[in-house]
């Protein structure tokens, strides 16, 4: 059973939300897959029944309004929340007698970070040298908005030019942080009119009410049915070099030549900044290491209590989440990255997409799984 019945599309009218009726499928994908991958935007995708979109369509549907949709049995925090992309009406005739037209209507939509592709810098350029002032700074004269938690990370007031998507990826680059991207919201309220992004450092000490197992099905366990590992190749490289104009690139290496080189854009203030961020990074990737990096799980097979928190706690919030995997008998920690969900009224699957402890190399304090000295930059952490 996949109660896609229960899942309510709204878009912003006004003042208030109004229901998109008789839902055919939804995708939404939000973070990113592996721990080498720029942030990008969210983006999802509703189709509708739209028999009356010939006669009297619905033209309060445009590009740029809020959009958002919950999962079931949950009517108080969206799932995601975004913006209107773009609107597509499909017509159609099936061939069962007295059915009728079959019209349907696709809404694609996007999140915050969406308006930060569209904008272009003009030149500014912040007077503020630490990543909080500096972003308060750029947001607010762009007229967009972040919220979040990140630390005071010294980062170059340099001129924003070209799209602020691109300064922004350079900004969390140099700060690594985790950029979340169409965070739930349980009102439209100004801070999403102006296309808010959420921003957390990685020692933000987050951990998922419910974790993944391969036998237990309760309130915190979310039971799976598909657990995709690395393959040696991935997230492993071997030399790091970081550029930070106008200082000279800095870069750290392991074993021997050829390397397998990555190369990283940043607003490093000075060369031992862009050294220690060179460590840092190569630390996360230096390894071939066989890991979980994706765990898939379908609304058919969970517990009840379960819907809400995979699609209201974990696939929100997701970017800057721990959590934990049972598998065989293991419990390994993971962070998760990002996740995909498609639903239909066969079935909803929700696949997230995980980076193991190995790949995120800094302490949290009071963390089970990443406050203990010692352990996650020497391999994955099994319990």
């Amino acid at each position: 059973m996949s109660l896609f019945s229960n899942y309510k599309v709204e878009y912003f009218s006004g003042s208030a939300w109004v229901q998109i009726p008789e839902l055919v499928a939804l995708d939404c994908t939000v973070g990113r897959k592996q721990v080498t991958d720029s942030w990008s935007v969210s983006t999802a995708s509703f189709t509708f029944r739209y028999p009356t979109g010939f006669t009297s369509p619905n033209t309060a549907l445009l590009v740029d309004v809020g959009i958002r949709f919950f999962s079931p049995g949950n009517t108080v925090t969206a799932a995601w929340t975004g913006f209107i992309r773009d609107v597509k009406v499909t017509w159609g005739m099936p061939f069962q007698d007295g059915v009728g037209e079959a019209d349907l209507l696709t809404i694609d939509a996007e999140g915050a970070m969406g308006r930060w592709g569209r904008t272009q810098g003009d030149g500014f350029t912040p007077s503020v040298a630490l990543a909080n002032g500096q972003l308060t700074e750029v947001t607010n004269y762009y007229g967009l908005s972040w919220n979040g938690n990140l630390t005071s990370e010294p980062v170059n007031p340099v001129a924003t030019e070209g799209p602020l998507s691109d300064w922004m990826q350079t900004f969390m680059n140099t700060v690594q942080g985790r950029l979340i991207d169409g965070a739930p919201r349980s009102s439209f309220d100004d801070v999403y009119r102006q296309g808010s992004i959420f921003i957390f450092s990685n020692a933000t000490n987050l951990t998922t009410l419910s974790k993944f197992s391969d036998v237990s099905n309760d309130s915190t366990n979310a039971i799976y049915n598909v657990l995709d590992f690395d393959t040696l190749a991935d997230n492993y490289i071997t030399e790091v070099i970081v550029e930070a104009p106008p200082l000279v690139k800095q870069g750290n290496r392991v074993g021997s030549a050829p390397y397998r080189s990555f190369v990283i854009q940043t607003y490093a203030t000075t060369v031992e900044q862009a050294s220690d961020l060179a460590d840092y990074y190569l630390a996360s990737v230096d390894d071939q290491v066989v890991a979980p990096n994706a765990v898939s799980v379908v609304s058919g097979g969970q517990n009840g209590t379960n819907i809400d928190t995979m699609n209201t706690d974990i696939f929100a919030f997701l970017p800057a989440y721990k959590t934990r995997i049972q598998f065989r008998g293991t419990t390994v920690a993971a962070r998760i990255e990002g996740a995909t969900m498609t639903a239909t009224p066969e079935q909803t699957r929700v696949t997230y997409y995980l980076s193991s402890a190995e790949s995120n190399p800094y302490f949290i304090l009071d963390s089970d799984d990443f406050g203990i000295l010692d352990t996650n930059k020497l391999g994955l952490y099994v319990y």
